[in-house]
């Protein structure tokens, strides 16, 4: 049953709500008013009523921004019972009220962001939307608005798995409060953060962030923003991460894949298909190719740099790519990409 604040809203505002159903179920036929009233009782009538509670006057702006917001979601079935994850529902249910101060303060745009970013991070193979939920938790009180809350956010999405925010998270963290980047930079140990012997020293974070423009394949944070070499030998590549899986397993791939690049960009094709492939320290992320990006990309000669080891369960080598900061290749018995990070930019620090 829905509370008494949250039916008294739906009741003042019902022509706008009513009208909102009616354009959304236009736009999503599929969308079903039974999930839809699920979803206002079970998700937003608790986020409502925390509101509520805590300033009065911002629950009627929460509900309908809610209200707006979960049109979409449950129409595209990304909450609720019939989700195809359960990181928007977690979002609401465990983010959104830590983060109340910046919900009731702008909350059309917290939550549609938020909810966007958990979204991605549901659905890109390998990202961490567990940790990512984890971080928010200790950015929320740490930003002063919204929008500080919501770059931060992104950084930590970045930080999480989706690789193709590099470039836009580290411009943003240049614009944060050094402890706040920080933040949102560093994995969260324990349910309260992470022990102080860990976090990292503001002081250290002009340091950190040359280190993560610099270096591709760092995470910045090892040994407290020190880094170390783990003995092993500088000459060499270091193989990162095996990306990309069978097409019947899940993965993106009807056969193995090859590489081709352009403009210094790593494509994949596999059959008729091909997707961008962008990757770091962090995670690794396709994007699907035009055929225009296709058409332009050309294939390298298949041949091993020296200092890289290729595992034999790969069978023999099909492609090759080397960018300034990456060494990808593909083999005959595998569905997957093998990143190996060029001596010089990264790869040495084992920061989690």
């Amino acid at each position: 049953m829905i509370s008494a604040v949250f039916t008294a809203i739906l009741k003042s505002g019902r022509e706008e709500f009513n009208a909102q159903y009616a354009l959304a179920k236009k736009q999503f036929p599929a969308l079903e008013a039974e999930s839809f009233s699920n979803f206002l009782q079970i998700t937003l009538d608790p986020l409502v009523v925390k509101v509520h509670s805590t300033n009065p006057e911002a629950a009627v702006a929460v509900a309908q921004a809610g209200y707006e917001v979960g049109l979409e979601l449950v129409a595209q079935r990304l909450v609720g019972a019939q989700a195809r994850h359960p990181w928007i529902q977690r979002l609401w249910e465990e983010g959104l009220p830590v983060a109340l101060t910046h919900v009731m303060a702008a909350p059309r745009e917290v939550i549609g962001a938020l909810s966007n970013a958990a979204h991605q991070l549901g659905t890109v193979p390998g990202a961490r939307p567990q940790d990512w939920l984890g971080i928010l938790t200790r950015l929320a009180p740490l930003a002063e608005s919204p929008e500080t809350f919501l770059k931060a956010g992104q950084v930590a999405a970045w930080r999480c798995g989706l690789a193709h925010y590099r470039e836009s998270a580290l411009s943003v963290a240049d614009t944060l409060p050094p402890e706040l980047a920080l933040a949102a930079l560093t994995m969260p140990e324990t349910s309260n953060g992470y022990p102080a012997s860990h976090a990292p020293d503001i002081s250290t974070w002009p340091e950190i962030r040359q280190r993560l423009q610099d270096g591709r394949w760092t995470r910045g944070l090892g040994n407290n923003g020190r880094g170390h070499s783990n003995g092993r030998d500088p000459s060499t590549s270091r193989l990162i991460r095996r990306t990309g899986a069978f097409r019947g397993f899940g993965g993106l791939f009807p056969e193995p894949p090859r590489l081709v690049v352009a403009q210094d960009q790593l494509y994949v094709r596999s059959g008729n298909d091909g997707w961008l492939l962008t990757a770091d320290a962090f995670g690794a992320t396709f994007h699907r190719a035009t055929p225009e990006e296709l058409a332009a990309a050309r294939p390298q000669i298949p041949q091993v740099p020296a200092g890289v080891e290729v595992p034999a369960d790969i069978g023999p080598v099909t492609s090759v790519a080397r960018l300034d900061h990456t060494v990808a290749i593909t083999g005959a018995l595998t569905h997957a990409v093998l990143l190996y990070a060029v001596p010089g930019h990264g790869g040495e620090d084992d920061a989690p």
